[in-house]
């Protein structure tokens, strides 16, 4: 190969390097509004499942994981949105007051939930 097609191979990769995250981003933003627009139409099922494959794809976003956990408890999937909860407390800081709200909300009634469970079930 000559000098020329080497360069401009390398000039196309170094392009598509540089573009890649921020088409990734600009995707993820979508799917999250998506995922929100679900939500706001009482399609928790559905958000819940588009919040989760975000989640999934940045395990570490505890954000991500709280609204995971939001949609489960509101579509009555209650042992999915505990794990998520769970899993939201182990990559959030604890100074995030909004998840401490919905956890502390939520736990409260699953305790009083899983025991009706066990004693009706």
């Amino acid at each position: 190969m000559s000098k020329r097609i080497l360069y401009l191979v390398a000039l196309y990769l170094g392009v598509v390097l540089l573009i890649a995250p921020a088409a990734v981003e600009a995707s993820a933003k979508k799917d999250l509004a998506f995922a929100v627009s679900l939500a706001e139409k009482g399609l928790w099922r559905e958000a819940a499942y588009r919040f989760e494959v975000l989640a999934r794809k940045s395990p570490s976003n505890g954000r991500l994981w709280n609204n995971v956990a939001v949609a489960y408890e509101a579509a009555g999937q209650y042992d999915k949105a505990h794990a998520a909860y769970e899993r939201a407390a182990t990559v959030l800081t604890p100074d995030l007051e909004e998840f401490e709200q919905n956890r502390d909300a939520f736990e409260a009634f699953y305790i009083i939930w899983k025991a009706s469970q066990a004693v009706n079930g």
